[in-house]
């Protein structure tokens, strides 16, 4: 596979007090556009904070799931270099699960069936009309379902 190597200049964002003709320009959204992914992609210092909020959400994600990294536990027991703690099952107990559970179904549980009917004269005469139509048609089907 070809390696592809991006180079991303550096790009400061320009000057935001000119006149709306030049905001207007291509130039000006192209230099808009370059600073934003220099801001975001840049790796001088070594970080990318795209990257480092793609990483930070994907550990947070695991512990979400109850799959996170238990090697800092293990470093803070391992005392003086005693490793006899180490045959312990050191399965995460999955508990931030729960209360995701509890917030997706609280968000998803709809506990009411909201009915509202117009109660005004013209909208009540034409509720029962179509009442009257429908009981119609069923008293038909049946008719015609029996024949």
């Amino acid at each position: 596979m070809k390696k592809v190597d991006i180079n991303i200049q550096a790009a400061a964002f320009p000057d935001q007090f000119v006149s709306d003709s030049t905001k207007d320009s291509l130039e000006y959204g192209l230099q808009i556009g370059q600073a934003i992914q220099y801001e975001w992609f840049r790796r001088d210092s070594g970080s990318c904070r795209f990257y480092n909020q793609w990483e930070e959400f994907m550990r947070l994600r695991l512990y979400a799931r109850g799959e996170q990294s238990v090697a800092k536990y293990k470093n803070e027991l391992a005392i003086d270099g005693d490793l006899s703690y180490l045959n312990l099952d050191w399965t995460p107990i999955p508990i931030i699960p729960k209360f995701v559970d509890i917030v997706v179904n609280g968000m998803s549980d709809r506990l009411f069936k909201v009915k509202a009917y117009a109660e005004d004269a013209m909208s009540a005469e034409k509720r029962n009309e179509f009442q009257k139509a429908s009981a119609n048609l069923n008293l038909c089907y049946k008719y015609f379902k029996s024949n």
